[in-house]
């Protein structure tokens, strides 16, 4: 995602994750943008019944998992693949700015099973690379 934000920007969006109430305690999240080692917790809205977290996030695709009470699980109203080669199966937010846009293409095409660098792009990440490394000196 690193390469794509160079040479996409960094749009941001936000992401509203809910989850209805059945008595739990807690309610975490993983993955997303915070990685699988670290839990963000969600709110409990007493009024509605759901759980909710409201997170910034760049352009692109995030998994996460639910951790229910210590449990970790995924939750089947919202969009999740999986199995994968671990076993696992995770939901996943997909955050687009336009889909149809320059940058949502070239996203599109950079994230899937097959990527590949335009020599105008490869260009572009030396530059951003060279004017980073000038920077620090």
């Amino acid at each position: 995602n690193a390469t794509i934000d160079i040479l996409t920007g960094l749009k941001k969006k936000v992401v509203t994750l809910t989850l209805k109430d059945k008595g739990f305690s807690t309610v975490e999240i993983s993955g997303l943008d915070i990685g699988w080692g670290q839990r963000i917790p969600l709110t409990l809205d007493k009024g509605t019944g759901f759980w909710s977290l409201k997170r910034e996030l760049p352009e692109g695709q995030f998994e996460y998992k639910y951790i229910i009470d210590g449990e970790w699980t995924h939750n089947e109203l919202e969009p999740f693949i999986g199995p994968n080669k671990d076993g696992h199966t995770n939901n996943y937010a997909k955050v687009v700015d336009d889909p149809t846009s320059v940058d949502g293409a070239t996203r599109e095409r950079l994230t899937s099973e097959d990527p590949e660098l335009l020599e105008d792009e490869r260009l572009k990440i030396i530059q951003f690379l060279e004017t980073c490394s000038k920077a620090e000196v």
